[in-house]
């Protein structure tokens, strides 16, 4: 997907480090103001419209004003991130509320602008326009290519939510994406920040809680509904998901 893009900054708000617990989950809104997010330690989900975005360290992440975004924390590890708020011109037509890349190697940049910053050097307000643009740069030329690439991931994504209660093969998923089985595990897992069968599992847990809420079908009947043919895969899966087996899920509920 190529951009029409038109971009000047104009003033920054503010350029603070923070630190979310794992597991924690917050909103935030941008409001008028833009941020740009460089990831220290950790890893969150970036929650938006129809989307998701997985960031970890090494990540920056450019998100647009006017938007609101929940934020889910790993429950591995604490999310840690510079982030630098500023007002700006912008014009970028075709793109998301949020657009992201991995650039481990401006992580110094960053933390050499934040100690100018808080230290009042004489340049540091120069040293963080120049990180604006040259981030922004960096992520517009990244994702020109990667949203090429999402547009592929997609399809094989709407496959599983339509087929998830059926046998699903990872050569099913790459034919869609128009890839090799590799490839497409390693353009899904950028993606989603997990692989396609932990993505696969996922809904089909979901679906089994909605099964045993529901208190209409045994476990042996919920393990097929979900696409499981073998009831102790599905009870381990379970398990590992939620912490209980089914069983002792369903005991929860009375």
């Amino acid at each position: 997907m190529d951009y029409t893009l038109n971009f000047e900054v104009h003033d920054f708000a503010f350029f603070v480090t923070k630190s979310h617990v794992k597991g924690d989950k917050y909103a935030i809104g941008s409001k008028m103001l833009f941020r740009l997010v460089c990831v220290l330690e950790g890893e969150a989900t970036f929650i938006f419209e129809n989307h998701k975005a997985t960031v970890s360290a090494g990540d920056l992440c450019f998100l647009f004003p006017g938007n609101d975004y929940t934020v889910e924390v790993s429950k591995e590890k604490d999310f840690k991130f510079i982030t630098v708020t500023f007002s700006a011109d912008c014009n970028l037509s075709g793109a998301k509320p949020l657009l992201s890349t991995s650039l481990p190697e401006m992580r110094d940049s960053f933390e050499d602008a934040y100690r100018a910053y808080m230290h009042q050097e004489a340049t540091w307000r120069l040293k963080l326009m120049s990180l604006v643009y040259c981030a922004f740069e960096r992520i517009i030329a990244a994702n020109t290519e990667s949203y090429r690439k999402e547009d592929r991931i997609q399809s094989a994504v709407r496959y599983i939510k339509t087929n998830y209660t059926d046998k699903i093969t990872l050569e099913e998923l790459a034919e869609c994406a128009g890839c090799s089985v590799p490839h497409f595990k390693y353009l899904f897992h950028k993606q989603f920040g997990i692989s396609p069968i932990r993505y696969l599992n996922k809904l089909r847990m979901e679906h089994a809680i909605n099964l045993i809420k529901s208190d209409m079908y045994s476990v042996t009947e919920i393990a097929e509904l979900c696409g499981f043919h073998n009831v102790y895969y599905f009870s381990n899966a379970f398990k590992k998901h939620t912490g209980l087996s089914p069983t002792a899920y369903m005991q929860t509920l009375k």
